[in-house]
């Protein structure tokens, strides 16, 4: 199971402190799993991540339930401007959806301009996957994204396509970055842009 948490430091801060980090303590948490012990720390295990500002290897810190033996990952550890079972940044998915629903010429150029603007390559077959997955959520992101922003009277787009726009649209709503949103959808819904976290094993 992974956790999300908030951080103020940045990608490169959080690599170059390393084990050093100030990972979240979950050791007076009883298991998500169980819920019958408290949490004992587990090692740490490398995760690959990639982004505008830093590409390499990060450590996640683990926890493990010592009843049933099901290890906790700290995307508890794992931070917010990583995106849970993805490799690419939370930022890269929301600016490469949004990149795609916005765009007013062909895939190929609109994957042309989002490599000139971001500087970091999308293949077709990394936004075909971005776009099936974030589609399969947005009617649930639709209501959840609505109450974790606080939005009232807000009245949906019926075409799919119009309403994918609608909802990443959402995520610019405020001063707000993507990484504060995927915060409160979070906290919100346990859910992030394409993933529920429950589900995660």
């Amino acid at each position: 199971m992974q956790i999300m948490f908030s951080t103020k430091a940045s990608v490169n801060d959080y690599h170059n402190e390393g084990k050093s980090f100030s990972f979240p303590n979950l050791t007076q948490k009883l298991c998500p799993n169980c819920k019958k012990r408290k949490l004992n720390k587990h090692g740490f295990y490398s995760r690959y991540f990639i982004s505008k500002v830093f590409t390499g290897h990060i450590l996640i810190r683990r926890h493990i339930c010592p009843k049933c033996g099901k290890t906790v990952s700290s995307v508890s550890s794992l931070p917010f401007f990583c995106h849970p079972r993805r490799t690419y940044s939370t930022e890269f998915i929301v600016k490469s959806l949004t990149h795609y629903y916005n765009r007013l010429s062909t895939l190929s150029t609109c994957l042309k301009d989002f490599l000139h603007d971001y500087g970091v390559l999308c293949s077709r077959h990394l936004l075909y996957r971005y776009r099936k997955r974030f589609l399969e959520n947005l009617n649930f992101l639709s209501m959840e994204m609505i109450k974790a922003l606080g939005l009232k009277d807000f009245v949906y787009e019926k075409e799919i396509r119009k309403r994918a726009k609608q909802v990443l649209s959402l995520v610019h709503h405020t001063a707000w970055t993507s990484i504060d949103v995927s915060i409160k959808l979070f906290k919100n819904s346990r859910h992030s842009y394409l993933t529920h976290l429950h589900f995660i094993v």
